[in-house]
C-alpha cells in the first residue's frame, strides 16, 4: 500500500464522519418532537386545553383575522408560529375524525349526534384532544375552542364562533359535535380555549438556521484537524 493511498484513505474517513455527523446534526434541528393534538392532512393541530382562558378579542390581537397568521404571546401563552383556524378548518378536522369517509359538516349549522352512528368519546383523550371541559362526577367531557370565524345574526351583530367535541358518559346521553356555538368577543372560560394549527412540515426558526451554519463551521475544523493527525500520523509512520 503505497503512501498516496494511505493519505486518500484517511482523507476519506475524515469526511464520511464529517457528513454522518452534519446529517445527523440537521436531522435533530429540523425534526423536533411536538406534544399537539395531532397531525389531519399537513396541519399539526395544537391542544385547545394548552389555550384556554383567553378571549376571542385578545386572539385578535395576536393573530390576524383574515389568515389566523398568528405573532407574539397573550401573557404566558405563545400563539407565534401558529395558525387560528377559521370555522370552514374545523368543519375539515371533523370531517376527518368523526366521519372520515363521509362529508358529514357540509355547511356551518351541520352538528353531529351518536345516533347519527361513530362515536367521539376515542377524540376526547390524551393521545388526541384533552379535554378543556370535565363535569364531574362522570356526567361530561368537552373540548370547546374559539375559532376566527363570526357569525353576524338578523341584527347584524358578530358573534365568534365556537366550534364543540362534547362527550357524555350517562346512559341514554349521546356524544356531539357542532361548528354553530357562539361566545362572546370578550368572554373567557377556564374550560374555553382557541383552535390552533401549524404546517406538520416543519421550518426552521432563524436561529435554528444560525445554529446549523455554526455546527458546520465547528466540523469543518474539527475535520481540518482530524485530517492532519492522520497526515502526520502517517509522516511519523514512515
Amino acid at each position: 500500500m503505497t503512501m498516496r493511498t494511505v493519505v486518500g484513505m484517511a482523507q476519506t474517513q475524515s469526511r464520511l464522519l464529517t457528513v454522518r455527523i452534519a446529517v445527523a446534526l440537521t436531522l435533530a434541528l429540523l425534526i423536533s418532537p411536538t406534544a399537539n393534538a395531532l397531525v389531519i392532512d399537513g396541519r399539526d393541530w395544537r391542544q385547545v386545553s394548552e389555550t384556554v382562558g383567553v378571549s376571542w378579542s385578545q386572539v385578535a390581537g395576536a393573530c390576524k383575522e383574515n389568515t389566523g397568521v398568528c405573532k407574539g404571546s397573550i401573557g404566558n401563552v405563545l400563539f407565534d408560529g401558529w395558525t387560528w383556524a377559521s370555522v370552514d378548518d374545523i368543519r375539515v378536522l371533523f370531517d376527518r375524525l368523526i366521519f372520515p369517509q363521509t362529508v358529514e359538516f357540509p355547511t356551518l349549522d351541520s352538528s353531529w349526534g351518536e345516533f347519527f352512528g361513530g362515536n367521539i368519546d376515542a377524540l376526547i383523550d390524551e393521545s388526541m384532544f384533552v379535554n378543556t371541559y370535565h363535569h364531574s362526577p362522570g356526567i361530561a367531557e368537552g373540548v370547546y375552542g374559539l375559532s376566527r370565524s363570526l357569525y353576524l345574526d338578523g341584527d347584524g351583530t358578530a358573534h365568534p364562533l365556537r366550534p364543540y367535541l362534547e362527550n357524555y358518559f350517562l346512559e341514554g346521553a349521546g356524544d356531539s359535535a357542532s361548528l354553530l356555538s357562539f361566545a362572546g368577543k370578550e368572554a373567557t372560560a377556564d374550560w374555553m380555549g382557541v383552535w390552533l394549527y401549524k404546517s406538520a412540515f416543519l421550518v426552521p426558526e432563524p436561529n435554528s438556521f444560525s445554529l446549523i451554519l455554526a455546527s458546520f463551521a465547528a466540523l469543518l475544523i474539527v475535520a481540518r484537524n482530524r485530517r492532519r493527525g492522520s497526515l502526520l500520523s502517517v509522516a511519523s509512520a514512515r
